[in-house]
């Protein structure tokens, strides 16, 4: 699955504009409707505990799949004592989450001996009746660029997947790493190997670019073609950020999901079948 994410920032006299795919933003300024903080509260939650599904209530006059967690999630560390419920809707969505546990005080050296445990209770509501409208109307005068690898890994795709074209000049810092990296979001892109290149025509509707990069990853053998060509580098990873005036671009590709993520996904997956054919049908 790609994420795309789509914040503009009011600036003195301008706006500037973020496009992001499989990655996060931080810094600049603070989005009041952030997607990424109730994301990452619910995913630093869903975390933490063993949950497996554990039949259905009835709140509200509506129906949901409850999810429950007796224990710490396997190889999770900071916490112990872990208790948690989680409320799903027929589609996959969190609806509510209650958990408590124990904090276990950590720092670079790990835990911290003689400290105590801080026990934290945590109770999370969302409203899961918001009908998703689109993306603003401003994102179609942006122009849309998706990355991905080809050519077997040794070269990297830039392609033009909107509808406005790529100002000529638009100058891109890419990042690769031999393998693909488990992260849920990336705040800082890997930088195994690091080049920067700059397009020297306007990139068109539908057309593409492809980077590579030499057997070494010096900055001075990344090159940009206007046709697929093999580079002697090749990518798990590749990551870009940049752009033309006024656009900046925070793109990435070879992010695998990390196991727990993959098991909440499932687990939503099986809460939404759970609740069965007649449920869905007058949710």
């Amino acid at each position: 699955m790609t994420f795309e994410n789509y914040p503009d920032s009011p600036l003195d006299n301008e706006t500037a504009y973020t496009v992001l795919q499989n990655t996060t933003h931080h810094g600049g300024v603070w989005q009041p409707d952030s997607l990424f903080g109730p994301r990452y509260t619910l995913r630093s939650s869903l975390a933490l505990g063993n949950y497996s599904v554990n039949g259905t209530v009835e709140r509200g006059g509506r129906t949901f799949v409850q999810l429950s967690a007796d224990g710490t999630a396997e190889d999770e560390e900071s916490v112990t004592a872990y208790e948690g419920t989680v409320l799903v809707t027929s589609e996959g969505v969190v609806h509510g989450v209650e958990e408590s546990f124990e904090n276990i005080p950590y720092d670079r050296e790990g835990p911290i001996e003689d400290a105590n445990n801080t026990y934290v209770e945590s109770s999370i509501t969302l409203d899961t009746d918001v009908e998703w409208s689109g993306p603003p109307a401003w994102v179609g005068e942006v122009p849309q660029l998706s990355l991905s690898i080809v050519e077997d890994g040794q070269a990297v795709e830039i392609r033009n997947t909107g509808e406005e074209d790529l100002p000529a000049n638009a100058t891109f810092d890419v990042f690769g790493a031999n393998e693909t990296i488990q992260r849920a979001s990336i705040s800082r892109m890997p930088d195994d190997v690091t080049g920067t290149v700059t397009t020297d025509a306007r990139l068109e509707p539908g057309e593409a670019v492809y980077v590579t990069a030499g057997a070494d990853g010096s900055a001075s053998s990344f090159a940009l073609h206007d046709e697929p060509t093999r580079g002697e580098y090749t990518f798990g990873f590749a990551g870009l950020t940049g752009g033309p005036e006024n656009v900046y671009y925070r793109l990435a590709t070879g992010v695998e999901a990390p196991p727990w993520q993959n098991e909440s996904s499932y687990l939503a997956e099986q809460a939404a079948q759970s609740l069965g054919p007649a449920i869905l049908a007058n949710s």
